[in-house]
């Protein structure tokens, strides 16, 4: 299956779960968290038009910004991926656990969604999480679709709020700091990201787990 359509298929899924995941009171004090603690990694770089720009941050993970898909705007996306991913498969371990789940997502440094190219450069810092191993990408994927395609969410919420605490999570904030950008022509065209200069960074193991991001204001039932 290509990215693209990788791509829309997650987003046509995920889309389901935005009503009742992620507020953003609650991601913005999961957001205060991380920025409380010093970062174990910063990097640095410089990337333009068409192309991209791969680091290896360590612990088998790399950091990429990546030309966003045709169709999808005109800049890139912020991923973390395996080193090596045997499988063969596509692997993303960023875009699972970070909300919104639909329109606009920070991990999109691309005018996208109704926000132009001059509004996509202005949001910095840009934060996310990933996932660290094989393992937990393949449980936070078993528990955002549980959360999906659930039946009755409120029956479930204890034990996959339960197994999403299980979930340890990394986190990133990219700041950006230059850029250039060619102006849309008119309403419909949003312009593009033709260059950007800017900063990671990282934190592993950064005691954020997953339901914190899932259900940020969900008390356990007694």
């Amino acid at each position: 299956m290509s990215f693209q359509r990788f791509a829309c298929l997650a987003f046509s899924l995920l889309t389901l779960a935005a009503t009742f995941v992620a507020s953003p009171r609650g991601v913005a004090q999961t957001q205060k968290k991380i920025d409380s603690t010093k970062p174990d990694l910063v990097i640095s770089g410089e990337v333009t038009a068409g192309n991209s720009f791969v680091r290896d941050i360590g612990g088998g993970l790399v950091f990429r910004l990546v030309p966003t898909p045709e169709g999808f705007g005109h800049g890139w996306d912020i991923e973390i991926v395996p080193k090596e991913n045997p499988g063969g498969g596509y692997a993303e371990y960023s875009s699972i656990v970070t909300p919104p789940y639909h329109f606009y997502n920070e991990r999109y440094l691309n005018p996208s969604y109704g926000i132009t190219a001059r509004e996509a450069v202005g949001i910095s810092p840009r934060v996310f999480q990933f996932v660290e191993t094989p393992e937990d990408s393949q449980a936070a994927y078993e528990v955002v679709n549980s959360v999906i395609y659930a039946t009755d969410l409120e029956q479930h919420r204890d034990s996959l709020a339960a197994a999403a605490k299980k979930i340890s999570l990394g986190t990133g904030e990219l700041n950006i700091l230059e850029s250039r950008i060619t102006e849309g022509k008119n309403n419909e065209d949003l312009g593009s990201i033709d260059r950007v200069k800017f900063e990671v960074a990282l934190r592993f193991h950064s005691g954020v787990t997953l339901d914190q991001i899932l259900f940020p204001d969900y008390s356990p039932k007694k």
